[in-house]
């Protein structure tokens, strides 16, 4: 669908703002440390990063940072970091768009992670059948890491925690 402003963004959770999938995590696990919480998606075709998004609950404090991990980079990985702002009203997903954005090509691997503190949001055992994709992007699972950096080469689960990426196909 055209909108004025151009092209809505696809996610894996769904389109943006509120399409035919745009579906929501459905637990709430709480964390008693600063918790990188992250999910690896690849873009089935080529086309652009435009951001990411969170799902959030009302009055939490968003996270501290958001980064995506470009893994097809050939020496060092590509990093994109970012802050967010303030608290936010109102559970649900908040969008950060990325200035300019990632090129991506098909297949590439991405790891999208979010540093939050008190709690964040998951579906249990999503991908527990494998890869899923949806909207032209493939989520291979979810991580959870501790620590000031992601892990190189984390370990995934069958969960799918509440990160996602802005995309739009070329």
């Amino acid at each position: 669908m055209i909108e004025p402003h151009g092209r809505r963004a696809d996610s894996w959770w769904g389109t943006i703002p509120s399409g035919p999938c745009n579906l929501i995590p459905a637990t709430r696990v709480t964390i008693s440390v600063v918790t990188r919480i992250g999910i690896e998606l690849v873009p089935q075709v080529a086309g652009r990063i435009m951001g990411i998004r969170y799902y959030i609950d009302s009055g939490q404090d968003p996270p501290f940072e958001g980064m995506i991990v470009d893994r097809a980079a050939v020496q060092y990985p590509r990093v994109y970091q970012f802050k967010w702002g303030v608290a936010t009203t109102g559970t649900g997903w908040r969008n950060t768009w990325i200035r300019p954005a990632l090129r991506a090509a098909a297949h590439q691997i991405f790891d999208v992670w979010v540093m939050q503190s008190a709690f964040y949001w998951r579906t249990i055992n999503e991908i527990a059948a494998g890869p899923v994709t949806r909207f032209n992007i493939k989520c291979n699972g979810s991580m959870q890491a501790t620590g000031t950096l992601p892990p190189a080469a984390p370990t995934l689960n069958t969960n799918a925690n509440g990160v996602d990426i802005l995309f739009q196909p070329d």
